[in-house]
């Protein structure tokens, strides 16, 4: 993983290939958050999470990638906003953890994910996402 000014490299079947494609901006949704460069095409494993700090207990600045990890990413994944109409999602393979686009994401896209698909109904956190389906809240873990 490459990091360099506030921009990160795209990662395309587990290799990184591009670089210029990430970087951290102020949010409409909430304070900062990371926006393409360039479009990103549907179903696009566009970034690798690093597993170098994981958890096996919920803690703040930690992301849920499965019911007993969680994963500290300050680099990219901790600026990634919750949205209840997200264009993209964390997977896992057997090569690490992801984000993969949902659907195509425009240039000067804010990356977002839906924070209840991975966390548990713990807290519960006012949402300002402004999609057309949003729910008004949303959960997390801590």
């Amino acid at each position: 993983m490459s990091y360099e000014d506030g921009l990160f490299k795209e990662v395309v079947k587990e290799e990184l290939i591009e670089e210029n494609l990430l970087q951290i901006r102020s949010s409409p949704i909430n304070g900062k958050g990371i926006f393409t460069l360039k479009e990103i095409k549907h179903n696009r494993l566009f970034y690798s999470i690093p597993m170098n700090d994981l958890r096996k207990t919920p803690s703040s600045s930690f992301a849920r990638l499965s019911n007993n990890f969680f994963v500290n990413d300050p680099i990219v994944l901790n600026y990634v906003n919750h949205s209840c109409n997200p264009n993209s999602e964390i997977v896992l393979n057997q090569k690490g953890a992801f984000l993969q686009s949902k659907r195509v994401i425009l240039k000067d896209e804010e990356i977002t994910v839906d924070y209840c698909i991975n966390e548990e109904k713990n807290t519960l956190i006012e949402c300002k996402c402004g999609a057309i389906n949003c729910r008004n809240f949303f959960y997390i873990t801590g």
